[in-house]
């Protein structure tokens, strides 16, 4: 019997321990939404995308793409990673390099097909960086999602 009570008050402490979890008692931080800073994102460069100019539509794209990389540092900053993971410019390197190879692969695809020959026509040249923007467009909710879940 001693050992029955033992166990259940034993089994009391621990449950307690963790229901106190340092994170769950945090108060919450006002972690913005990510579909709002992803549009935010659209928002800045939707002039240069609503030109009938395909090389302005590109630049506008490219704006966006560069405006998620941003949120993407910015975030970063709270995930509080030591220097030795990765330093903020190195994470810039990361994103560059990111954007390169994902946008490179997508042009080979749209642009450089079989069927291209001669041409595809001048809009898919844009479609690459909707491609890239999609991927950080994930990253970022990925990230929110994080923080969120464990409240930093």
């Amino acid at each position: 019997m001693n050992r029955l009570i033992l166990a259940l008050v034993l089994v009391g402490l621990v449950g307690t321990a963790v229901a106190e979890h340092p994170r769950e008692r945090r108060a919450p931080p006002d972690i913005p939404d990510a579909q709002a800073l992803i549009d935010a994102c659209w928002a800045m460069s939707l002039a240069k995308r609503s030109s009938v100019n395909n090389p302005k539509i590109r630049e506008g794209i490219l704006d966006t793409v560069l405006c998620l990389e941003d949120v993407i540092a910015d975030q970063y900053s709270y995930f509080g990673y030591s220097e030795s993971i990765l330093t903020r410019k190195e994470l810039r390197e990361k994103l560059e390099a990111l954007r390169h190879s994902v946008g490179r692969l997508y042009w080979v695809i749209m642009n450089e097909n079989p069927g291209c020959i001669p041409t595809c026509g001048t809009i898919k040249h844009t479609r690459h960086l909707s491609e890239v923007a999609d991927v950080l467009e994930r990253m970022i909710r990925t990230m929110i999602e994080q923080r969120k879940e464990y409240g930093f």
